[in-house]
């Protein structure tokens, strides 16, 4: 990990900025090894540019058949109750006792941290919020995917 110009004592002091920035390398090493992990295993070119991959993501959730029947990802730019409804279908396809969709209505905050703790109890590793759900901040929601299908990959 690279922090320039940082010194030992920014740390110490608890400089909000520095830790801010620390943490997000480690979460970018992270979904580095993410990625590395899906490549071995199903030999995705990581040469592809960033579109060519979510392509390829949204391709291979739609082959594994990961969520309901009636119900197909064509992009990320689904509506955000429909994103809840195929995250907690993704869900339930690894848990399905799990997953109560009784829980989802109206209310979007309510069903992104519906969605955001089922993926916890199943040891997703989440680094989104609810304000990313909400607002369908869509580097987050693909990263989620991806978290997803390494989940598969190593659990199947």
């Amino acid at each position: 990990i690279f922090l320039i110009n940082i010194d030992a004592n920014a740390l110490v002091s608890g400089n909000k900025k520095v830790w801010c920035s620390l943490l997000f390398q480690l979460m970018r090493i992270d979904i580095l090894n993410i990625l590395k992990t899906i490549h071995t295993n199903i030999n995705i070119d990581l040469s592809l540019n960033q579109n060519e991959l979510w392509k390829y993501l949204i391709k291979w959730i739609n082959e594994n058949k990961l969520y309901s029947n009636e119900r197909k990802i064509n992009n990320f730019q689904n509506k955000t109750q429909d994103m809840a409804i195929i995250l907690l279908d993704v869900i339930a396809y690894f848990q399905p006792s799990l997953v109560n969709y009784q829980h989802i209505n109206n209310d979007v905050k309510n069903n992104a941290k519906y969605v955001i703790t089922l993926a916890r109890k199943l040891n997703f590793r989440v680094f989104f919020t609810y304000i990313h759900f909400i607002n369908m901040d869509m580097k987050m929601i693909r990263i989620f995917f991806a978290l997803i299908m390494q989940h598969y990959i190593t659990n199947t």
